[in-house]
């Protein structure tokens, strides 16, 4: 059973962004084990920017995303 990071909220009832990304790139981690631990939050950061993927359990976020393949920004 995963951990339920995502569900810490800070005083206000906002989830708490630090724990959220955290969690993200841990699961990052565990399916994309090429990439270095640094690289793996400022992608969990980034993730964190996409309200869509925020609402997300971070698990379930880092798990669409690698679904939908990295993206190109060479072009």
């Amino acid at each position: 059973m995963p951990i339920q990071y995502y569900a810490a909220m800070d005083p206000e009832g906002v989830r708490a962004p630090r724990i959220w990304i955290a969690a993200c790139s841990h699961r990052l981690q565990r399916r994309w084990r090429t990439v270095a631990p640094e690289q793996l939050e400022e992608v969990a950061e980034t993730l964190w920017a996409d309200e869509r993927l925020r609402a997300l359990d971070p698990d379930i976020a880092a798990d669409e995303w690698l679904r939908r393949g990295i993206p190109d920004h060479s072009h």
